[in-house]
């Protein structure tokens, strides 16, 4: 009898160290997740404060060459009423003001970057943008974010642009006679990115394979781009299309990337 009683002392300590041992590795696995989310947050925002620093300057510079435009302003002005002393006939004054406002608008062409609000976006596809021009390839854009409220890293969101734009890039370099790239950046119920390029027609069967790790039409094991933006898109939630557009009978590739927006409750 003091045999079975001590047996079951003993199983009830068993049992009750067991549950102590238990709910231990439960809270041990419970702090060890919460470390690695407080990890990841800190490199996130580590990360995002580099970012900042890298984009400070072109951002600054953007703001500077503003400040710069303005003081010419009223110079611009003055030449442009000015013309009519010039020039004999109607014809040839429209036509002299007219390139004079094209010259004027082209170099002020990248200033509304300045609305993204963003600093890191509006002094990364500032920087991005000029270098681009450079090349002598025709840019158009529309940036129009105002928080960037979503659950993506503001660096990521570069991370899609720089990719998609340096993919877009590569194909004018290596196409005759396409010129062309348009980058957008739109916020409203949804946050929807797209870049495009003018482009011959793409085989549905050929943009399967774009995202592929290491698909590549301009060489071996370079086609990682697209490879990480789709890991991207992956992770955080987003939808990605890769489809051929005819705008004026012309074919664009369009690459679109959209996060919709979580619900808002009152």
């Amino acid at each position: 009898m003091i045999w079975l009683l001590n047996y079951k002392e003993f199983t009830k300590l068993e049992f009750n160290q067991a549950m102590l041992l238990f709910i231990s590795i439960v809270c041990i696995f419970v702090l060890a997740d919460q470390l690695g989310r407080y990890k990841v947050k800190a490199k996130e925002a580590e990360t995002e404060l580099k970012m900042h620093k890298l984009y400070a300057d072109p951002f600054q510079g953007l703001i500077e060459n503003i400040r710069l435009r303005q003081h010419e302003f009223d110079n611009h002005i003055h030449t442009i009423y000015s013309q009519h002393y010039i020039y004999n006939t109607y014809d040839d004054l429209v036509r002299a003001q007219e390139d004079y406002c094209k010259i004027i608008t082209k170099e002020n062409r990248f200033n509304k970057i300045l609305k993204a609000a963003n600093p890191i976006i509006a002094g990364f596809l500032y920087g991005k943008l000029v270098e681009i021009d450079k090349l002598g390839i025709e840019v158009e854009y529309e940036i129009k974010i105002k928080e960037l409220n979503i659950e993506v890293p503001i660096y990521k969101i570069v991370e899609i642009l720089g990719d998609l734009i340096n993919n877009a890039v590569e194909a004018i370099e290596k196409t005759e006679s396409v010129n062309k790239l348009y980058v957008s950046l739109i916020e409203s119920k949804r946050l929807e990115i797209e870049v495009r390029n003018e482009s011959p027609f793409v085989d549905y069967n050929v943009i399967d394979k774009f995202f592929v790790k290491g698909f590549s039409n301009k060489g071996q094991n370079r086609g990682l781009g697209l490879y990480n933006v789709k890991n991207i898109c992956k992770k955080y939630k987003l939808d990605i299309y890769c489809e051929n557009i005819e705008i004026d009978n012309i074919n664009w590739l369009s690459f679109k990337v959209i996060k919709e927006k979580a619900l808002e409750h009152d």
